[in-house]
C-alpha cells in the first residue's frame, strides 16, 4: 500500500466530506488544487480536530480552553507548581519557569475563560513575581472521563492523538499518545488486514483503558480532602527554600 501525504505551507482545509469509499478534501489557497480525492483520511490536528468536526459530528468530547501568559520571571528561584481552585477551574492550572521566563497558565471552562485566566493572576501567592507581560498563547485542550469522549474513527477515516481525545485527564499531555496511536495506527497500514478500522480499534484499545484508568487517580488529586492528606503526608516532597 502506498501512502501520500501533502504538506501545505500555504493551502488551508476549508472542509471535507465523504464520497462513496472516497473523501473530498476542499483547499483554499493552495497551489496544488481546490480539490483532492483519498481513499483514506487520518486526522491528526489536535482538540480541535477538522476532521472529526466535519465526518463524526456528534462526537463532541468534553474540552476546555488552554490560556497561557509568558512574563519576565522576577523570581529570585526557579518555581514549578500547579494550583488548585475550584471557582476557576474542574482541572487545573501551573506556573512554570522556563528559559529566563515565568509560564503562568491553566485549563479553563469556554465561558468566561480570559476572566477566569485574570483573575488566577490576582489570586497568586505574594511570593509569586510577575514580570513584564511577554506573549499570551491559547487552544483547546481535551480531557476525557468516559468512553463517549474518544472517536477512532471509521469507514477509512482515522484519528490519532488528541483529535482521537487521547490525552492524560490528569496531567493534560498528549504528545506521548499521539506517537503512540500514530505508531499503531502506522502498524495497521503496513499489515495485511482488509479491515484497517478494526484493526486500528484493536490496536488503540490498551492505550485507551490506560487513559480511563487515570480518571480513577485523578479523583483523589481532584479531591480537596485526599489532596491535602497526600501533601501533609510529606511523600514525595522536596524542601522549598525560603
Amino acid at each position: 500500500m502506498k501512502i501520500f501525504s501533502i504538506c501545505l505551507e500555504e493551502g488551508v482545509c476549508k472542509s471535507l466530506c465523504r464520497s462513496g469509499e472516497h473523501f473530498t478534501i476542499k483547499l483554499s489557497g493552495s497551489e496544488v488544487g481546490s480539490e483532492i480525492t483519498a481513499r483514506y483520511i487520518v486526522g491528526a490536528d489536535g482538540a480541535n480536530s477538522l476532521v472529526r468536526r466535519h465526518l463524526f459530528p456528534n462526537k463532541k468530547p468534553k474540552s476546555y480552553i488552554s490560556i497561557q501568559g509568558w512574563f519576565e520571571d522576577k523570581n529570585p528561584y526557579p518555581i514549578y507548581s500547579c494550583f488548585f481552585d475550584a471557582e476557576l477551574t474542574d482541572s487545573y492550572a501551573w506556573g512554570v519557569s522556563k528559559d529566563g521566563k515565568f509560564a503562568l497558565g491553566g485549563a479553563f471552562p469556554a465561558e468566561g475563560c480570559a476572566e477566569r485566566f485574570e483573575k488566577l493572576k490576582s489570586k497568586l501567592p505574594a511570593r509569586y513575581e510577575l514580570g513584564k507581560p511577554i506573549k499570551r498563547e491559547a487552544c483547546v485542550v481535551l480531557r476525557p472521563s468516559g468512553l463517549k469522549d474518544f472517536c477512532f474513527g471509521s469507514g477509512g477515516a482515522f484519528l490519532i492523538g488528541e483529535a482521537a481525545g487521547l490525552i492524560s485527564p490528569i496531567s493534560l499531555e498528549g504528545i506521548s499518545c499521539a506517537f503512540s496511536s500514530a505508531t499503531r495506527l502506522a502498524g495497521v497500514f503496513n499489515s495485511a488486514n482488509k479491515n484497517l478500522n478494526k484493526a486500528y480499534n484493536s490496536a488503540i484499545f490498551g492505550v485507551m483503558i490506560k487513559l480511563l484508568a487515570k480518571n480513577i487517580k485523578s479523583v483523589v488529586l481532584y479531591t480537596p480532602l485526599f489532596r491535602h492528606l497526600i501533601m501533609k503526608s510529606g511523600v514525595g516532597s522536596i524542601k522549598m527554600l525560603k
